[in-house]
């Protein structure tokens, strides 16, 4: 659950800061930050207006401030994807061996070898 809300707060943070800084609703600046971070890239939504008027020296800040941040993001979500995919493995691993699917003898089998 806390990664689940981690996920949330990072996703919404950089909907904030692409929504402001694109002119995009907060709902496109989520899309665009959970579309691009989960590697899925669309190309529908591309930050441009703010971020490639490198010129400027505002636009080179925006510009590293959204490298870092998508970089950092694309680490965030696959640690935080393979930390819920352990989760749910051991979630049904236990309940398999409580509907007796599996029994708890493997455990102890694999711990003497």
């Amino acid at each position: 659950m806390p990664v689940l809300c981690f996920l949330g707060f990072y996703l919404s943070l950089g909907a904030l800061i692409f929504s402001e800084w694109e002119s995009w609703s907060f709902t496109e600046g989520f899309y665009f930050s959970f579309i691009t971070l989960t590697t899925i890239g669309f190309g529908d939504y591309v930050p441009g207006d703010a971020v490639m008027s490198v010129d400027s020296k505002d636009g080179q800040y925006k510009l590293v401030c959204s490298v870092v941040y998508l970089l950092l993001g694309l680490a965030v979500l696959s640690m935080s994807f393979n930390l819920i995919q352990e989760e749910a493995v051991e979630f049904f691993i236990k309940q398999a061996k409580n509907c007796g699917i599996i029994d708890d003898d493997d455990d102890d089998e694999d711990s003497e070898r």
